[in-house]
């Protein structure tokens, strides 16, 4: 099995990572936009916890209507829980905007938030800098890098692995981008 950083290019996913900016005073990403070819069908695993934040729920409902997934909305320094239905609002408001953006049912757009927990997700910053996120995606392995960074909230490195291996004679990829949490020990 071969394990690289490098050469992180999967066939049908583009990224394109933006400061929107949802961390007001830092410089850097914390937007990203991962988009999927048509025909991409996905499976995802949430809490199990009776409080989750609005995010969840929005992607739980969307997986009751449809396993098609296009366009996955990620940000960083807002986690949109504790925020009640102003929070759904806004999730399904910038699920809308990227929607209309990519030229996809909004069932096809699956959100996700990291971040503080308990502040007004703003809707507007994220809404304007979609098309910066849109117009810069790519599958490069810049991109999966640039992602990977703009994903991290307490993180202290991005967590980024490419593997190939041989199964039943045909090689096989592998590619994951995670976040993980400094606050936990």
């Amino acid at each position: 099995m071969n394990s690289s950083e490098g050469g992180l290019m999967v066939k049908g996913v583009r990224l394109g990572a933006t400061r929107a900016p949802v961390y007001e005073n830092r410089d850097r990403d914390d937007l990203v936009l991962i988009a999927f070819d048509e025909g991409t069908v996905g499976a995802a695993v949430t809490t199990t916890n009776r409080l989750c934040a609005a995010p969840v729920h929005v992607l739980r409902a969307n997986l009751a209507t449809t396993a098609s997934v296009r366009i996955w909305l990620l940000n960083a320094g807002n986690a949109n829980a504790g925020t009640g239905e102003s929070g759904l609002d806004s999730c399904r408001q910038t699920v809308r905007a990227v929607a209309k953006l990519a030229g996809v049912g909004t069932d096809t757009v699956w959100p996700f938030s990291t971040g503080v927990i308990g502040e007004p997700l703003p809707v507007q910053s994220i809404c304007d800098a979609l098309p910066r996120a849109m117009s810069a995606s790519d599958g490069s392995s810049v991109a999966w890098e640039q992602a990977s960074r703009a994903i991290m909230t307490t993180d202290t490195y991005p967590k980024l692995r490419h593997i190939q291996c041989d199964i039943g004679g045909h090689t096989v990829s592998f590619t994951g981008m995670a976040k993980g949490s400094g606050m936990i020990s």
